[in-house]
């Protein structure tokens, strides 16, 4: 037991050097289902537009989405990347880029 817990231990020790836990996971917390299935969609990508997050991931129409997206802009999970009418794209705030390792 005691030598399980040393390995235990120093995996712990080892993943806090290398900062692969976030240093803010309350921020994490306070994320909604619909917030955190577009935090992994941000994973592959650097941007995304209403038409991507209604249809490939939240299943809700663009003008719902729209209102989603616009409401997490001003609470700063999002923020306009292409400010255009026709073709918004969005991307993650600078403080949620850290959760996925995206740092563009």
């Amino acid at each position: 037991m005691e030598l399980l817990a040393k390995v235990f231990e120093a995996a712990g020790k080892e993943v806090l050097a290398q900062g692969a836990i976030p240093s803010d996971p309350m921020l994490l917390r306070r994320l909604d289902h619909r917030q955190k299935n577009v935090l992994s969609m941000f994973s592959s990508r650097d941007s995304l537009t209403v038409r991507e997050l209604a249809h490939n991931n939240l299943g809700l129409s663009n003008r719902m989405v729209r209102n989603i997206v616009n409401k997490w802009v001003q609470e700063g999970f999002l923020e306009v990347l292409d400010p255009s009418n026709k073709n918004r794209r969005y991307g993650l705030s600078e403080i949620y880029r850290q959760f996925i390792g995206n740092d563009n």
